[in-house]
């Protein structure tokens, strides 16, 4: 597994692996427990997504094209 992006908010990581599973890409928040429990955690950019090695060069070019949360 490789670290494809890291987030400073849950919801944004959680955004980005709706987007790759929706493309049939498997990943897992490596830190999603932690930063809905300790939001402080997040600050440090300490929430990261993962997906295989194999998956790694598709899910950069797809999380790249991701428009930005607005709100």
């Amino acid at each position: 597994m490789k670290v494809v992006r890291e987030y400073t908010l849950l919801i944004s990581a959680q955004l980005a692996q709706l987007e790759l599973r929706s493309h049939g890409i498997d990943c897992v928040i490596l830190d999603e427990h932690m930063a809905s429990l300790t939001p402080f955690f997040a600050l440090d950019g300490g929430i990261r997504l993962a997906v295989s090695d194999e998956d790694y060069s598709q899910s950069v070019e797809l999380l790249e094209n991701l428009p930005p949360l607005t709100g």
